[in-house]
């Protein structure tokens, strides 16, 4: 029960910066410049002076959309790849590149 309260923690805890650094008054989220709620009237306004607008919501969404499209076939490509060259050859070190290639799955 531990174990999945602590995972629990940490999605919260990576959620609850993400919110926060929306309110972040610098257009790049590195460096925390204050607290703003600017970026969210412009959205709910649809303010068209050299800020947000409908249009521009779109468009990160397409671009959105089409990074994850690539990475995905990408990912199940090289994935695919990786996955025949492991079950299908033998070669040094092959436990090491094993054990690299599950520790995303491991680390949460």
């Amino acid at each position: 029960m531990a174990k999945c309260s602590s995972r629990l923690c940490l999605s919260l805890s990576t959620y609850f910066i993400l919110i926060t650094y929306s309110f972040n008054n610098s257009r790049f989220n590195a460096v925390w410049r204050g607290f703003t709620l600017d970026w969210y009237r412009n959205l709910l306004q649809g303010a068209t002076n050299n800020t947000v607008t409908d249009v521009m919501i779109l468009d990160a969404m397409k671009n959105s959309l089409l990074a994850a499209t690539i990475s995905t076939l990408l990912a199940t490509i090289f994935g695919t790849m990786m996955a025949l060259a492991l079950e299908c050859f033998r070669f040094p070190r092959r436990n090491l590149l094993e054990a690299l290639l599950v520790l995303p799955i491991i680390i949460p």
